[in-house]
């Protein structure tokens, strides 16, 4: 037959008519190769990317970056009295802000029975469902040291460490350990089922690497934050409750706080929120807790 070659030597095609005019091709194996794989690059190049993970805006947050005021939202953070003669009720006997590798914080020491923190009160209700995040670290973590009272002080439930584990009292804890004097990122979120109950479901996170670490069923409305007897919510940080004395930290430091209102972080948003670069200003000069 007719025929003519064109290619590189590796990769050819002939082109030729048979005896009975009909036209007819030949190609090489590599040049087979290489229109496949130039079809498999240019359909790389048009697929779609894939969509990015819609987080909600966090309806309050407090950075401590020198100060203890909202960046976000406008609820108002109370810090529990100094300690002075009684000491049987949450007291402060040290708060300072301070910065550890670039990230300030609020810190606070107690030498009350029920220990130290802060309260924060919001102008609504943050609902049934709800998602907080919180980075933090505490002098102890044996025995049980408290990071959440959501009942106004009047009940031993809530939210703990309990020997160096993640803990909501009764309701279970986590396997993960964790060491005191080391900042941990953590997340929370709470899903509404029925009536008071809920799912309360507890991440760390630490860089890139995010662990479910706690998830109970909150049957009684435990983790339902109390009303502020203004239409709003009010929790309790880092400080024990009336029905116990001795289960908080006597000291620690608190990075940041954000809490999502009426909204319970989907797993994928939970990442989303964990791998997100932060955005912090810090003021030039700290003030004074």
């Amino acid at each position: 037959p007719l025929a003519c070659r064109f290619g590189l030597p590796n990769i050819w095609v002939i082109l030729g008519l048979s005896k009975r005019g009909k036209l007819v091709f030949f190609i090489s194996r590599k040049f087979l190769s290489f229109v496949l794989a130039t079809i498999s690059f240019a359909a790389f190049l048009v697929l779609p990317s894939a969509p990015a993970i819609a987080v909600p805006a966090s309806t309050y947050q407090y950075q401590f970056e020198g100060n203890s005021t909202p960046s976000i939202g406008n609820s108002t953070l109370t810090l529990v009295p100094a300690c002075g003669a009684n000491t049987a009720t949450p007291c402060n006997s040290s708060t300072s802000f301070g910065t550890a590798n670039g990230d300030g914080y609020l810190a606070w020491s107690s030498n009350g029975q029920r220990g130290g923190g802060f309260r924060i009160s919001t102008p609504s209700n943050i609902g049934n469902s709800y998602s907080m995040s919180l980075k933090f670290e505490f002098a102890e973590m044996s025995y049980y040291r408290k990071i959440v009272d959501y009942l106004a002080e009047a009940d031993d439930t809530g939210f703990y460490i309990y020997n160096n584990n993640i803990n909501f009292y009764p309701l279970g804890s986590s396997t993960t350990t964790y060491s005191a004097n080391t900042p941990m990122s953590l997340i929370v979120t709470r899903q509404a089922t029925t009536g008071l109950a809920g799912v309360f479901t507890v991440y760390a996170y630490s860089g890139s690497t995010l662990t479910q670490v706690l998830q109970v069923t909150d049957s009684a409305g435990s983790s339902i934050p109390a009303s502020n007897g203004s239409g709003g919510t009010l929790f309790g940080f880092f400080f024990d409750d009336t029905a116990t004395s001795g289960e908080a930290t006597t000291s620690g430091k608190v990075y940041d706080i954000k809490i999502w209102s009426n909204t319970a972080l989907t797993a994928a948003q939970v990442g989303s929120v964990a791998t997100a670069a932060p955005t912090v200003t810090a003021p030039s000069t700290p003030g004074t807790p």
